[in-house]
């Protein structure tokens, strides 16, 4: 049930309706903002990680384009990719890389596997180097 008085236009200061739209908007982002954090900054060369298909592939940050938060980045294979600061994440440190060495964990009294494969006849390739 609704009352006549109800039903009567009145007459709304546009400042009033302004200042209470403002406040509402602001409650609204507090809350939509409650869970969110701000992501460091990314410059040209660092290192990151995409987000592709749910893994993170190390990239580096090659250009930013217009957009505040969007950036080029490339791949280890050389591809290029145009990517949200969503889907980047700043690598803490950059890998290690390690060229032409054998990093072997076994103790001097371990066999190691390669050592302890079989050949195609058989023969244990210790065997064959006796």
């Amino acid at each position: 049930p609704v009352t006549a008085k109800q039903l009567r236009p009145a007459i709304v200061n546009p400042k009033q309706v302004k200042i209470k739209l403002k406040l509402k908007q602001q409650k609204k982002k507090k809350h939509y903002d409650r869970g969110s954090k701000t992501l460091p900054n990314l410059k040209i060369r660092d290192r990151a990680r995409m987000q592709i298909q749910g893994r993170w592939k190390p990239v580096v940050v090659t250009g930013q384009v217009g957009y505040p938060r969007s950036f080029i980045v490339s791949t280890e294979d050389g591809r290029k990719y145009w990517r949200n600061r969503r889907h980047l994440m700043k690598a803490t440190h950059e890998p290690e890389l390690v060229d032409d060495l054998e990093v072997s964990n076994n103790t001097p009294g371990e066999q190691r596997e390669s050592d302890a494969q079989e050949d195609v006849h058989g023969n244990n390739a210790q065997e064959q180097a006796r």
